[in-house]
């Protein structure tokens, strides 16, 4: 049985791994852009179940820590309860690629909360525009890729087709697509 608060990689402990300076700068550099995106677009703060807001965003703290590691790049690492595994997308040495898969978790958790606030006036949209059963995550999704799209002025394809997959996989045939003019996903006979 693997230990609490461990995550092996290469023989490395990941959790217990001490950064060097210059790795802490990179993991903080990543930790810091991405916050930085989150306030310029007004992603707001999660609140945790008592209503308070979390310390901080992308805080480390012992079931969610940002690292970086010369040989193996950025590594997110997160759980519950001790049990910690990579967050998805890592390890990437690619600043961007750790970028997008950072916020995605965060955009991802906003989203549920956002879509369940509106949830009344997008599902009785969703009965006027689709002829088939409310989902979601399709909110979730478009705002995901909208925050994105404008944080780094380019598409996310990977995480476009890992969202299409996902809409599409109740249908024997792709009913949904993603239009990347509007930003949207769209039933494919709609463009």
């Amino acid at each position: 049985m693997a230990e609490l608060y461990e995550v092996k990689y290469r023989g490395i402990n990941l959790y217990s791994y001490e950064m060097t300076k210059q790795e802490a700068q990179h993991a903080e550099c990543l930790r810091q852009k991405a916050i930085q995106i989150c306030s310029k677009f007004e992603v707001p703060e999660m609140e945790l179940f008592d209503g308070n807001n979390r310390l901080s965003r992308f805080e480390d703290y012992y079931d969610f820590k940002i690292k970086y590691i010369n040989e193996i790049g950025y590594c997110v690492l997160t759980g519950e309860r001790g049990r910690l595994s990579f967050l998805e997308g890592f390890p990437t040495k690619v600043f961007s690629e750790a970028l997008v898969w950072l916020l995605r978790t965060e955009l991802s958790s906003v989203g549920v909360k956002i879509e369940l606030r509106k949830r009344r006036e997008l599902s009785e949209e969703w009965e006027r525009l689709y002829k088939t059963r409310y989902d979601s995550r399709k909110y979730r999704f478009e705002y995901i890729l909208s925050v994105i799209y404008r944080a780094l002025n380019k598409h996310c394809d990977v995480l476009i087709k890992k969202y299409t997959d996902l809409l599409n996989i109740n249908f024997n045939y792709e009913y949904w697509g993603y239009n990347k003019s509007t930003l949207t996903f769209e039933p494919l006979n709609a463009f």
